[in-house]
C-alpha cells in the first residue's frame, strides 16, 4: 500500500531521527526526500547560494542514510517563491504520485496547530494523500525497548477507532492490506445516554458490530481485538492507546467540509496534535 514516499525534512536532529522509523514499512520500494528552500526568507543571491549548498550536502546524507533500508531513494529541492511549505510540499506529493507523506511535527507555527507544527497542520487539512505523522517527544524518548516498539516495530500494535460507516470499513481493509501488522484493536466511542441501562444495551449492541469486525481481520492472518468505550471521542482514544501502549494510531478525516474542520477542528486533527503516539491518517481509502 505505501510503496513510494515523500519524507520532507528541514535537516533538524529530531527529522533526522525519524528517518529510522521510516522502515516499519516493509513494503516500500521508493523514498523521495525533500527540502522546500523557501526564497521568500532569503536575502541575496550569496545566502541563497549558502543554503542551496547546505541542502545538498544534507539530502546526499539523507539518501545514504535512508538507502540502508533498501529502498531507492531520490532527492529534490523545491524553491518557493509564492504560497506556503506545506501547499508546496501537497503540491509535489501529487505530482510525485507518492502514497504516503511522512512528516516530522512538533513546534514551528502560531495559532491553530501550534502543538502539532503549522506545515503538518496544514499538510493535514489541505492535502488528499495519506500521511504518516511522528512528534518530536515520541522520537526523543526513542531508546532500547521504546525504539523497538515505535520504529522497526512501527506496525506492532495499531489502534484502529471505527464508526461502523462504510468509509470506517473501507479504510480497515486498506489497513490490513499493510504488510507486517502484528495486532490490530478495534475502538468504537459510545455517546453516554442519560439513564444506564441505556448506556448497557447500547454497548452490547456496538459490541457485537465490533467481534464482527474482529472475525474479518482474523480471517486475515491478522491478530484482532476490539472494545467499546465511552466519553469524548479524542480524550477517550488519547488515554485507550495510552493504557494499551499502542504503537500506531490510525485516523479518517471525517469527511466534512474543509471551512468547518478548520473552523471547528477535526477528532483526526486533535488526535494527531495531541497524542504521543505515531498517527497515520488515511486520506486515499479509494
Amino acid at each position: 500500500m505505501f510503496t513510494r514516499i515523500l519524507f520532507p525534512t528541514d535537516f533538524s536532529n529530531h527529522t533526522h531521527r525519524a528517518m529510522d522509523c521510516i522502515g516499519g514499512f516493509p513494503a516500500i520500494k521508493e523514498i523521495i526526500l525533500l527540502h522546500v528552500l523557501d526564497l521568500t526568507k532569503i536575502s541575496s543571491p550569496t545566502v541563497r547560494g549558502s543554503q542551496e549548498e547546505n541542502a545538498k550536502k544534507h539530502l546526499k546524507a539523507g539518501e545514504e542514510t535512508l538507502g540502508r533500508l533498501g529502498a531507492r531513494v531520490f532527492s529534490c529541492i523545491e524553491y518557493l517563491s509564492s504560497g506556503t511549505v506545506f501547499e508546496c510540499i501537497c503540491a509535489t506529493a501529487q505530482r510525485e504520485n507518492v502514497t504516503l507523506i511522512v512528516m516530522n511535527a512538533g513546534g514551528g507555527g502560531f495559532g491553530r496547530g501550534v502543538h502539532l507544527g503549522s506545515i503538518p497542520f496544514g499538510v493535514i487539512h489541505h492535502c488528499p494523500v495519506n500521511q504518516l505523522i511522528l512528534h518530536h517527544r515520541m522520537i526523543e524518548g526513542l531508546v532500547d525497548e521504546r525504539y523497538e516498539l515505535y520504529c522497526p516495530m512501527l506496525l506492532s500494535k495499531v489502534l484502529f477507532p471505527t464508526d461502523f460507516s462504510s468509509l470506517s470499513e473501507k479504510a480497515l481493509d486498506k489497513v490490513t492490506s499493510i504488510p507486517g501488522i502484528g495486532e490490530i484493536i478495534l475502538v468504537h466511542v459510545m455517546a453516554q445516554h442519560r439513564f444506564s441501562h441505556q448506556n448497557e444495551g447500547k454497548c452490547a449492541s456496538l459490541q457485537q458490530k465490533i467481534d464482527v469486525l474482529c472475525a474479518k481481520v482474523l480471517k486475515r492472518g491478522i491478530t484482532a481485538r476490539g472494545t467499546v468505550i465511552s466519553g469524548d471521542p479524542v480524550s477517550a482514544l488519547l488515554q485507550y492507546a495510552e493504557s494499551e501502549d499502542v504503537s500506531l494510531v490510525c485516523a479518517i478525516p471525517s469527511g466534512k467540509n474543509r471551512i468547518t474542520e478548520l473552523l471547528t477542528g477535526c477528532v483526526t486533527c486533535s488526535l494527531a496534535e495531541q497524542t504521543n503516539r505515531p498517527v497515520l491518517i488515511l486520506k486515499d481509502i479509494s
